[in-house]
């Protein structure tokens, strides 16, 4: 019955974990969002002009690289998980030892 009621709790509290961590993805974006709305006022842009536009976009593109991983990185990762992931061969099995009479 207490087993019941703790994984009651526990759905319950994990539902809270959830809606809090998207409320703050969104603050956060609506934080970095009025950052860069900001830098990009600055250089005299207005959110009509193109050049306003471009600055957004190199600001998005730059921030999109710095989160990605790196190529060697990648493939060090990708090389291990291949690696520790192959399947293991359960039907070989060693050679019978035979006795020589003797």
């Amino acid at each position: 019955m207490r087993s019941i009621v703790l994984l009651c709790a526990l759905a319950i509290l994990s539902g809270c974990a959830d809606s809090t961590f998207d409320a703050w993805k969104t603050k956060a974006a609506a934080k970095q969002d009025a950052e860069d709305d900001a830098k990009c006022q600055s250089s005299g842009g207005k959110p009509d002009d193109p050049a306003y536009v471009q600055c957004r976009a190199q600001l998005d593109a730059a921030r999109k690289r710095r989160r990605r991983p790196t190529n060697s990185v990648f493939r060090a990762i990708n090389t291990s998980a291949s690696v520790l992931c192959q399947p293991i061969d359960l039907t070989h099995r060693r050679p019978q030892r035979t006795t020589s009479p003797g």
